[in-house]
């Protein structure tokens, strides 16, 4: 007998995903974005404060340095950050004020 184990389903605000897709990229200014959590979806879930629209090939250089570096190389990300309320504390620690 094979028992079936049912796994919670991820609950996404589809509507602002869709908004943030639709938006320009901070940094380049390409249209069809990835929405890019600041802080893990877990932790603060999908709110507007903690999605930053990305393109693909920005979306990607982020997973690789981070948003520390990012911030330093690009005004446009630490300009992002700061409107939706993050500074950078402690250890490069991301939080929000």
């Amino acid at each position: 007998m094979v028992t079936m184990t049912t796994y919670p389903r991820r609950l996404h605000d589809l509507e602002l995903l869709d908004k943030c897709s639709r938006e320009r990229c901070v940094i380049c200014l390409k249209l069809g974005c990835f929405p890019v959590y600041v802080r893990p979806r877990a932790e603060l879930g999908d709110e507007n404060f903690n999605l930053i629209p990305l393109c693909y090939q920005h979306s990607n250089e982020k997973k690789l340095v981070g948003w520390r570096t990012m911030a330093k190389k690009y005004l446009n990300v630490m300009f992002a950050l700061e409107t939706r309320g993050w500074r950078f504390g402690r250890g490069s620690k991301l939080v929000r004020d």
